[in-house]
């Protein structure tokens, strides 16, 4: 699988994940971008899978709600 394949299919995983613990904790995008100190809009994007996104921003939301990478071999 090329990179960039894989790259997209990690962030579409991610941004899934994300949305499912997000609703779990009860949380709004707003909620979830000021915990992780991003805005909003990068949660969205994120939640949909945006794979073009900061990875550095990716890891601060996933941290924010207790998740942790996991990067496919």
């Amino acid at each position: 699988m090329a990179i960039e394949t894989a790259s997209k299919t990690w962030m579409a995983d991610a941004g899934a994940k994300v949305r499912e613990r997000r609703k779990a904790l009860k949380l709004t995008q707003r909620d979830l971008a000021l915990l992780a100190g991003c805005h909003f809009v990068f949660v969205n994007e994120l939640e949909k899978g945006k794979h073009t996104l900061r990875i550095d921003k990716v890891l601060d939301v996933l941290g924010a709600i207790g998740l942790q990478p996991v990067i496919p071999e």
